[in-house]
């Protein structure tokens, strides 16, 4: 059996042909006595959202339950427009910075800063007929965010737009964007 053992910047890899029927066991176990604890993905019962938050707010230090992967909303107007999810944990060095990130993804996006393309570059031409984005109009814009593990992230994602599609007939507006490459195009 080949094992590929690999330093990252944010911790190590480790790939495997077949995993050994003890071998994540024996694995925690081990890493127990360095005081590591291994987290498990586990879906969750219940979404617990957090309060919205204003695009325009700042923190002096972002909580690190903000920084990690989850899945989030975007509201315009007291309207969800877009669910998304993140699955890269901003609290481990050398990693993006989670669903925080994408939050500033969203922002200089939609205020065309070009920090990272993405859904809401559809947001002029749905919401503002084409129109520039008036700066002030920042506080029209909120974000919940639910933290979870990495591994059911986008499951999670899946499933709250699923819910979301039952509810209300079709998906949040910039989920059903032309060129949306998101889990979400696979809801029908």
């Amino acid at each position: 059996m080949i094992c590929y053992i690999r330093e990252k910047s944010y911790g190590i890899s480790i790939e495997l042909q077949k995993i050994p029927d003890n071998f994540l066991f024996v694995l925690k176990e081990h890493l127990k006595k360095y005081n590591i604890n291994s987290i498990t993905a586990e879906k969750p019962k219940n979404i617990n959202w957090s309060e919205k938050i204003p695009l325009n707010y700042t923190f002096k230090k972002v909580p690190s339950t903000l920084k990690s992967s989850g899945v989030y909303r975007i509201w315009y107007n007291n309207q969800i427009i877009y669910i998304g999810s993140s699955d890269c944990d901003g609290n481990i060095k050398g990693k993006r910075g989670g669903m925080w990130s994408r939050r500033a993804d969203f922002k200089s996006t939609l205020f065309e800063e070009k920090r990272y393309k993405c859904a809401s570059s559809e947001v002029k031409s749905l919401l503002y007929d084409n129109k520039e984005i008036p700066k002030s109009d920042i506080i029209k814009f909120n974000h919940q965010f639910f933290a979870c593990h990495p591994d059911v992230a986008r499951e999670i994602e899946f499933d709250v737009q699923t819910e979301y599609k039952k509810q209300y007939g079709q998906l949040p507006i910039l989920n059903r964007v032309k060129n949306y490459t998101g889990g979400a195009r696979k809801i029908k």
